[in-house]
């Protein structure tokens, strides 16, 4: 009889635990897994990035600044999303994300000037 009631029970706490800890790591995303917007509020952050003298660079350098172009984009988008930001939009070398706490866009920040100085941009 001790058997019959302790199964049953630590099956569901088990679930139970199972979809706090799913629950805890899908914040901020869709049942897919994307990222959702951040809702207006107080703690709504965003971040605008920007190459300088990309203009510049471009002219001088259009090959080059392509490829690295996509590096840039490769590391922002991968920052992006391993804090929780939520893409708005992109103009040219700009990115614009959003972020549902102040933590996470400055969690995204530091991670990101890690990330462009550690990536494999191209020899020129």
């Amino acid at each position: 009889l001790a058997a019959a009631i302790a199964v049953p029970v630590c099956v569901t706490v088990l679930l139970v635990v199972g979809l706090l800890l799913l629950t805890k790591r899908m914040r901020g995303r869709s049942f897919l897994g994307k990222i959702k917007p951040p809702g207006p509020g107080p703690d709504t952050t965003l971040v605008v990035t920007d190459v300088q003298d990309s203009t510049a660079l471009f002219e001088l350098m259009p090959t080059v600044m392509d490829a690295a172009m996509r590096v840039h984009h490769e590391v922002v988008r991968a920052c992006a999303i391993s804090n929780n930001g939520y893409e708005v939009c992109t103009e040219g070398d700009s990115f614009s994300v959003a972020f549902g706490t102040p933590q996470d866009a400055v969690l995204f920040s530091s991670q990101l000037q890690e990330a462009l100085m550690a990536a494999a941009w191209p020899e020129e």
